[in-house]
């Protein structure tokens, strides 16, 4: 399974121009207010020196209805219940999310509790918007494509040797549907809701 980012974030400037402020959201009102996007994207995992690399489908209703496709599993997000096919394991694994706890995909919805944007750098056509999350001592940055409004990467560093960037490979518009062979795949069903 993919490693998830969980933390709680909150919303602080500084340093940073309103013009960068607007090109982020400007790209999370155009991404859930879509009515169907789909973005394919590289998921790049470093723990410790030791890099992984996938590739993966996200489909986008709106901010409370999207999915995370790969070889390995399909994970579905719909209101506070996230759905988690395992293809390798043959497992349907149900779920609530916890209230307060956010995803990076989080962040491309501009739910941006206890982030603070620090600062900005520009450097050709793009932009970059640093940002910290002071209660857990991480760091990162969004790189947008200054021209056509569009994140190009996403990067979470938890520490030296420790980070997950998303790479934006492409991005269409496109009606979400979930995969119809799914409920037709005869997979053990674990349900963790209360």
């Amino acid at each position: 399974m993919f490693f998830w980012f969980y933390a709680l974030f909150t919303f602080h400037t500084f340093n940073v121009d309103i013009k960068e402020i607007e090109l982020y959201n400007n790209f999370v009102k155009e991404l859930v207010n879509s009515n169907g996007t789909t973005l394919k994207i590289e998921i790049i995992i470093n723990q410790f020196e030791n890099l992984t690399s996938s590739l993966a489908e996200v489909s986008i209703q709106n901010e409370k209805k999207f999915s995370l496709s790969s070889s390995e599993e399909f994970i579905f997000f719909i209101d506070d219940t996230i759905k988690t096919w395992d293809k390798n394991q043959r497992k349907l694994i149900v779920e609530d999310r916890i209230e307060g706890d956010l995803n990076f995909f989080d962040i491309f919805f501009g739910k941006k509790k206890n982030i603070k944007f620090t600062s900005t750098k520009s450097f050709g056509e793009n932009t970059e918007l640093s940002f910290i999350i002071p209660s857990l001592g991480y760091s990162g940055a969004i790189i947008f494509d200054s021209i056509d409004n569009k994140v190009l990467s996403l990067k979470i560093i938890y520490d030296t040797n420790n980070y997950i960037k998303i790479n934006v490979i492409s991005s269409t518009k496109k009606i979400f549907k979930i995969p119809e062979d799914l409920n037709k795949l005869d997979y053990e069903v674990i349900d963790l809701r209360e």
